[in-house]
């Protein structure tokens, strides 16, 4: 039964990172970057400021359950150093998310409502808004080593999990 319920807080998880972190890197990397080209500098600024706030809530959602995780995951995986790492970089992960959302985010907003688009300040949010996806692909990346490794750990999972049924039952 734990073997389930961690393989499903894994699976939880492996999705509200994509979301997450690939929603990210994808609306930084062409979503902004498009805009920015096709339509004046004004509404572009105006269109990212919205995109980015409205996914500042699936980012939120991801990290409530990513911080789930890591606190059951302390209960439900077996004990030891890979398991720990994983639930500290869960953690990490969530503070990042968190001092992007309500530090970063909210200070390239005020910046933006109060017309400060063009000064240096505004840019330095900017490249730190893009140092904090970096570090949260950089986090996700080392997550998922650990999250292979804790899986090559634990082989018979998968076989234990298929047997704990008599065939033909759910």
């Amino acid at each position: 039964m734990r073997a389930r319920a961690s393989g499903a807080l894994d699976v939880i998880v492996g999705f509200a990172l994509v979301a997450w972190i690939g929603g990210h890197a994808a609306l930084g990397a062409f979503g902004a970057r498009i805009a920015f080209q096709e339509l004046a500098r004004a509404d572009a600024a105006r269109t990212m400021t919205r995109v980015f706030h409205e996914f500042d809530r699936l980012i939120l959602t991801a990290i409530v359950l990513v911080a789930i995780s890591a606190v059951l995951g302390l209960a439900l995986r077996p004990r030891g150093l890979a398991s720990s790492i994983r639930s500290g970089l869960e953690l990490g992960l969530c503070a990042l998310g968190l001092f992007e959302i309500f530090h970063v985010h909210a200070l390239i907003e005020t910046m933006f409502a109060g017309g400060q688009t063009l000064s240096a300040a505004f840019a330095a949010a900017h490249r730190l808004s893009e140092r904090c996806v970096h570090g949260e692909v950089a986090l996700c990346l080392v997550w998922l080593v650990t999250q292979s490794t804790l899986c090559a750990a634990r082989p018979g999972v998968v076989e234990s999990a298929r047997h704990e049924h008599p065939p033909g039952r759910p």
